[in-house]
Order: structure tokens, then C-alpha cells, then sequence
């Protein structure tokens, strides 16, 4: 709205002059300054509404680089201000700045999926956003770690029982022959080697993922974990459950706008899969174009 105001303001001059009606009580320094202030919210809104390609590895980014926008209008030195009437922008926008980044800290909370989406952006895997000194990456590492070792877990008993399954037979003819002595509770097996080493493979995937460089941007986010499931089977499974969150529920509420223009009261009759395919195509070229 400010934008339009702003190019729109020459041509009401040149038709109106320069004192038309209320246009000359609009300080265009302000003007600009509320613009540039307020460009990176639109820029952030435009990015993590989208629905093509993940966006929930955006969120921890946007907000850390609209945190440090504020901190620069935060920071400014104000002179002292004038009694007069005279307007003092920087006054102006160092108030804005700190209301701003009061409303930020309240209303912009991170969860632990956005921090795992942002460490699954192959270029942000060493979360330099976060600060160090107080242990929040140690911590979004722990947590990540938690969440492999429970898929890795979960792939253990699904291969143990699918294993049960299949050698039952030829498996209870071992165990009843082996020899039971009354220390056989406290004995090394090699089931229990197997278990033991393959319940670290996360830890290896995790160690190889960090220590490589990936050049991988939005777009091929997706492709890039579709064929990272032979070498980084955990990790992959991680990003499909993290990725295919949308950081904003702007799409599915302009479906839902669509679906309310599409059946109106003269036509609520309406087949709904004729609805879907409406609404599959309207997004379909709305995103094409």
C-alpha cells in the first residue's frame, strides 16, 4: 500500500500540483523510510506462503535476518529531538524497531521442527544462526540425534520382526540345541554384537552429512534427499517427515477462498470432484503464469 502511494504521489502532482488536498502533509522521507522498514516482512510473507517447494527451512533463516533488520533501526543514535513540530525519523523508527522486536520475540516462536528443517538445507547444516556460547546448536544436535535414533530404533524392529517371521523354524532348531548352562542370562551373543553396532549407524550418517559440502539450493532441496536414501537412509526418512510441513497456511486458505467462490448459492449442487478439478486447475495456472 505504501509502495503505491509512493508512485503514485508524482503523477497526483502533475495533474493536481503540489498542494493538493492532503498530499502535502505526507513526509516522503518517512514515507521511503516505513518502505524499507517494513520490505523484508513482505519479502518473508512472499517466500514462506508458497506451496511448490519446502518452505519450513525458511522460517529459523527469516526470522534470524529480520531479528538483525530490527537490531540496526534498535541501535540507532538519536540526536536530541527538536521541541518543535519538526518530525525526526530516525526517532520515529527506532520506536517502531523496538516495538517491533518485542512483537517478534512473542509472536515468531521456533519449534524443533523448524530447527531441524533449517540443519536439513545442506548449505545451513552447521546452524550458524544459532549462538554458540550457550549451547543451542549442542541442543537442536541433540534433539536431531533423538529423532534418528528412534527411526533407527523403529527400522531395528521392523527388520527383527519381519526376520522372526520368515526363520522361525529354522531358528527355534538352534535355540533348543544350544547348550543352557545357569550363567547363560549374563553371556555375549552374536545377536546382541549385531544390535549393539547397528544401533550407531546414525551417528556415522550424521558425522559423513556434516563433514561434506553440498551445493544445493531450494529448488532441488527435495531431489537431493530422493537420492540420499542409500547413503543417508535416517536422514532422508527425517526430511520427508520435516520438509512436506508448510511454514504458512496461506495456501490451503486460498483453496479454501477458491472452494467459497466455486460454490455459491446457485451452486451448491455441485459434484465435488468437479470442485477439485476447479480448484486443481485454477492452482495449477494461477502458478504458471
Amino acid at each position: 500500500m505504501l509502495e503505491s502511494i509512493q508512485k503514485s504521489i508524482p503523477e497526483i502532482i502533475k495533474i493536481h500540483g503540489e498542494f493538493f488536498c492532503r498530499l502535502q502533509n505526507i513526509n516522503k522521507d518517512l514515507l521511503q523510510s516505513l518502505i524499507t522498514f517494513l520490505k523484508i516482512f513482505k519479502n518473508a510473507s512472499d517466500e514462506l506462503e508458497g506451496d511448490k517447494k519446502p518452505t519450513i527451512q525458511k522460517v529459523v533463516l527469516f526470522k534470524c535476518l529480520i531479528k538483525n533488520h530490527l537490531l540496526k533501526y534498535v541501535n540507532l543514535e538519536i540526536n536530541n529531538v527538536d521541541e518543535d513540530f519538526e518530525v525526526n525519523i530516525d526517532f520515529i523508527m527506532k520506536i517502531l524497531g523496538n516495538k517491533a522486536l518485542n512483537i517478534l520475540d512473542i509472536k515468531f516462536q521456533l519449534s524443533k521442527e523448524h530447527e531441524i528443517a533449517v540443519f536439513l538445507g545442506p548449505k545451513f547444516k552447521m546452524l550458524k544462526m544459532f549462538p554458540q556460547e550457550n549451547g543451542e546448536r549442542s541442543h537442536i544436535l541433540d534433539y536431531i540425534e533423538t529423532r534418528l535414533l528412534q527411526l533407527e530404533i523403529e527400522d531395528g524392529e521392523k527388520r527383527a520382526n519381519s526376520a522372526t517371521e520368515t526363520n522361525m523354524n529354522s531358528n527355534s532348531q538352534e535355540i533348543t540345541s544350544k547348550e543352557v548352562t545357569m550363567f547363560s542370562e549374563w553371556e555375549d551373543s552374536i545377536l546382541d554384537e549385531r544390535a549393539q553396532q547397528s544401533i550407531y549407524k546414525y551417528k556415522k550418517e550424521l558425522e559423513s552429512y556434516r563433514e561434506d559440502t553440498y551445493d544445493i539450493s531450494d529448488d532441488q532441496l527435495l531431489n537431493f534427499w530422493s537420492k540420499q536414501s542409500l547413503r543417508f537412509p535416517y536422514l532422508s526418512k527425517l526430511a520427508r517427515q520435516i520438509l512436506a510441513i508448510l511454514a504458512s497456511s496461506a495456501s490451503s486458505e486460498r483453496s479454501f477462498s477458491v472452494a467459497g467462490r466455486v460454490i455459491e448459492q446457485r451452486r451448491t449442487a455441485i459434484d465435488g470432484s468437479t470442485v477439485d478439478a476447479i480448484i486443481f486447475l485454477n492452482s495449477h495456472f494461477s502458478n504458471t503464469k
